[in-house]
């Protein structure tokens, strides 16, 4: 066998192993991904199954889970893509990043009616109890500063009750977490008032591999969504509304 045989033979191997391979997508419920029908649907979860479409990575599931599981499954097991996750200094080693997606900024949101609650900065928000996820970026963020007044929940549709019976002071939500979270719970949005962005907190989201998972199946998902991206794909597909 020539040098060229050996070389395609090696290549298709590859290519073999990593289309192989069983993708488990992981990810929470929230503006951009809903269950409909019991299948997980919205402009993210087109946008993952495009890339691993487009990669040669056409075995894979989707699944919703509470934050904090998604989570530690993206951490632990292989071949785990979670999605939408910020990309943080603390969380750079821990995972394997495919490319990023869109740009969140946080808002505090409150009760219209509590006029007694001023944030103009992010420290006013200490005098607060706070409604977060647990493993969130903004759990994490607002505990590595010190925030000692915050209310862990499993799931934002849980906060949500917890601030509509004063259990707790504001949340922290995506903006344009607000309009689903009501219409999940058939409230009136104008119940509740979405204060000015919290800058510190704004973040851009991206697809991320567990740390286990091959770099053959990485790269191939990388590779894709470079292409993606590059001719408008990407941008398009995250910004169609749900």
């Amino acid at each position: 066998m020539n040098v060229p045989v050996l070389l395609f033979a090696a290549v298709a191997l590859w290519a073999q192993g990593a289309s192989a391979q069983t993708i488990h997508a992981v990810t929470e419920t929230g503006s951009q991904t809903m269950v409909v029908d019991g299948k997980v649907v919205g402009p993210w979860t087109e946008g993952v199954k495009l890339i691993l479409k487009n990669a040669g990575l056409p075995d894979y599931r989707i699944s919703v889970y509470p934050w904090a599981r998604a989570y530690q499954l993206a951490l632990h097991e292989p071949n785990t893509l979670i999605y939408p996750i910020a990309r943080t200094a603390a969380r750079e080693r821990q995972f394997k990043w495919v490319g990023e997606m869109q740009t969140v900024h946080y808002h505090f949101v409150k009760l219209a009616d509590r006029k007694d609650i001023v944030i103009k900065r992010l420290d006013d928000a200490r005098a607060y109890s706070i409604g977060v996820v647990r493993d969130d970026v903004r759990h994490q963020y607002l505990q590595a500063h010190g925030f000692a007044n915050l209310y862990v929940g499993a799931k934002w549709n849980d906060n949500v009750t917890h601030l509509l019976n004063r259990q707790i002071d504001v949340l922290i939500l995506g903006e344009l977490d607000l309009v689903p979270l009501c219409a999940a719970q058939a409230l009136d949005c104008a119940m509740f008032e979405q204060l000015p962005a919290v800058e510190e907190l704004t973040t851009n989201l991206y697809l991320a591999f567990a740390r286990s998972t091959p770099e053959t199946v990485v790269n191939r998902a990388r590779m894709a969504y470079d292409r993606l991206k590059a001719d408008g794909t990407i941008e398009r597909v995250v910004n169609a509304k749900p």
